[in-house]
């Protein structure tokens, strides 16, 4: 493979200077530039309570409220940060409200090196939408039994693996859920899969061949929701508002993105497909698809890159949907199990030939301290 030259420029953003690294492609493609890791201040070390598995999660001091820093850019970007790093950030207790929940959505994204122009996602389907607002879905058990026939449903729970909105051309990368209300007997359980610890477990020639591939991703279950109750979506029709991005129009609901992404806020790279939105990786015979996509999801299976979450009244989650998958355990019936969510619109996946794995990333800083 012919060397890539580098060279570095600065992008200056509304939040900060940010280096990028500018690769300069020896072929006849145009060069690309692509943001430089952020580096932490680390204003929020002393509120961490615990890192929970060594993959991925991390839990904050129930003491910590996240309404205290949304005046505090600085803080704000070290969140960006950490949950970019540690793929799910966990909170007890939290008093933000939802107005607050929409502001810090957008600030972490916009902090983590969005395009200035996105906003926050807007569900495709308008019966996800309470009095709270486009922006904030109300996840509920009426939300779940919506989506889903009783008849075709499986009682396979892993087939729920997801990460969000993945069938949008310029997908989330940060999403906040706060839950009210919870089932009296308990359930409802949320795992986190690191797509970090994924890639890691990858060979050489595996990541090889995979950092070459696209997938196309679409939203089967939510056409069949349009399609038997003669609804359109939201972001169909010419007045109605983008869903984030002007990219996410339309009612196909289908994206092609790359089956090895980079986080730009880590430089990490993750594998990118999911179980719930991923239809096929692209040139390849279906059997082969399937074969390699099966192998992928064996791997999101894996309870040592996954950290389960047991939800209490108000608390509250912050996960990177670049590099994580996670999957609610529906396990309380028809019991009530409710509350906000807001999702950031990050930038168009891709992927950076100089991307390190994290353990590569890790190792590196250790040896360089």
């Amino acid at each position: 493979m012919a060397p890539v030259a580098t060279t570095t420029t600065t992008l200056t953003t509304a939040a900060s200077s940010v280096p990028i690294k500018t690769l300069q492609k020896t072929d006849a493609s145009a060069s690309s530039s692509i943001p430089a890791p952020l580096l932490s201040s680390h204003t929020l070390d002393n509120e961490i309570a615990a890192h929970l598995t060594p993959a991925i999660g991390t839990q904050f001091k129930e003491s910590f409220q996240l309404s205290s820093i949304l005046d505090s850019p600085e803080k704000i970007r070290d969140l960006a940060i950490l949950v970019a790093q540690r793929g799910v950030c966990f909170f007890r207790d939290q008093d933000i409200e939802p107005n607050d929940q929409v502001k810090l959505g957008q600030a972490l994204g916009l902090a983590g090196g969005k395009p200035k122009h996105h906003g926050l996602h807007i569900h495709p389907l308008p019966s996800t939408f309470g009095e709270l607002g486009e922006q904030i879905a109300v996840i509920d058990e009426k939300f779940n039994k919506d989506q889903y026939d009783d008849e075709e449903k499986s009682e396979h729970a892993s087939l729920n693996w997801h990460s969000d909105i993945t069938f949008e051309p310029v997908p989330s990368d940060f999403a906040i859920l706060k839950l009210h209300t919870l089932p009296p007997q308990g359930g409802g359980d949320t795992l986190w899969a690191s797509a970090y610890a994924m890639y890691d477990k990858l060979s050489l020639p595996m990541r090889e061949l995979l950092s070459g591939l696209t997938a196309m991703h679409h939203a089967p279950t939510f056409q069949t929701a349009k399609r038997e109750n003669g609804f359109l979506f939201r972001g169909e029709a010419n007045t109605d508002v983008a869903r984030g991005a002007e990219e996410n129009r339309g009612g196909s609901l289908t994206a092609v993105h790359p089956v090895i992404r980079t986080n730009p806020v880590t430089g990490w790279n993750g594998v990118f497909v999911n179980k719930a939105f991923t239809k096929k990786i692209n040139g390849l015979k279906k059997d082969e698809s399937d074969f390699i996509l099966d192998y992928l999801y064996r791997l999101n299976e894996s309870h040592d890159l996954q950290v389960r979450f047991r939800w209490e009244k108000n608390s509250l989650a912050i996960w990177d949907n670049r590099t994580t998958l996670h999957c609610a355990t529906n396990d309380y019936h028809d019991a009530p199990r409710s509350g906000n969510r807001v999702v950031s619109v990050g930038e168009r996946p891709y992927y950076d030939p100089l991307g390190l794995s994290r353990s590569e990333a890790l190792r590196d800083a250790a040896g360089q301290r």
